[in-house]
């Protein structure tokens, strides 16, 4: 399945349901209150210091980064050594018209376009993005390319950013069943969701089936699950 009409539909459609929506808002601490404590179980720290109270919280963000927000506690130390088992891999990628970029375009009917250099550790992958956007289909060619072996013409770059990818190991991959294992347990109130934290590639895929897993935990089902 496919967001026909892009991502801002998506994006728009599930927040119809949010209560509010904080945007820009540093999350610098994050500590679980015991039970019997009274009050919210989870407290929330901003970058302005100001404290935020919550019965349920659901990290949907990288385990290094979900890793920095946590406070290091005894109930927390388990989530920290999972999380920490998951490490990352940075990449660069560059949306450009520079053909040099691209070997092999126009020649080749495949979606992706790769390079080997020895002596670099990653490949280069370019994607024509033209098939895959309407409004780009009689446009000039138009690339996406990550880890590029070697500088596009400056006049041709749009735009430029980095990623980090999660590296997906065996240790890794017990420590995330481990993690799951922990958030399940029913006095738990703090969640991790993403793509490094279900079996496989990490995929946008992968996020979905993490939150979808945690949909039971708050009475929600699953619209499309037969």
């Amino acid at each position: 399945w496919r967001v026909g009409s892009g991502a801002e539909t998506a994006i728009a459609r599930m927040l119809e349901p949010c209560h509010a929506l904080h945007c820009h808002s540093d999350i610098r601490a994050i500590r679980q209150q015991p039970l019997g404590a009274g009050g919210p179980r989870v407290i929330l720290e901003d970058q302005h210091g100001q404290q935020h109270g919550f019965d349920q919280v659901i990290l949907a963000v990288q385990a290094n980064q979900a890793a920095a927000m946590l406070g290091n506690t005894d109930a927390l130390a388990p989530a920290l050594a999972h999380l920490a088992a998951v490490g990352y891999e940075r990449s660069e990628v560059v949306v450009h018209s520079d053909l040099r970029l691209a070997p092999g375009y126009g020649k080749s009917r495949a979606p992706v376009l790769f390079e080997v250099d020895e002596r670099h550790d990653k490949p280069m992958a370019s994607i024509c993005l033209n098939p895959l956007y309407p409004s780009l289909a009689k446009a000039p060619p138009l690339f996406q390319t990550w880890n590029p072996l070697r500088e596009p013409d400056p006049d041709r770059v749009l735009g430029r950013a980095f990623f980090e990818r999660p590296l997906v190991t065996p240790y890794s991959q017990q420590c995330m069943a481990q993690l799951q294992a922990w958030q399940q347990q029913p006095d738990q109130c703090i969640a991790f969701v993403g793509s490094y934290a279900m079996p496989g590639v990490p995929l946008l895929e992968s996020a979905l089936q993490s939150a979808m897993s945690l949909a039971p935990r708050f009475g929600f089902d699953i619209p499309w699950r037969l």
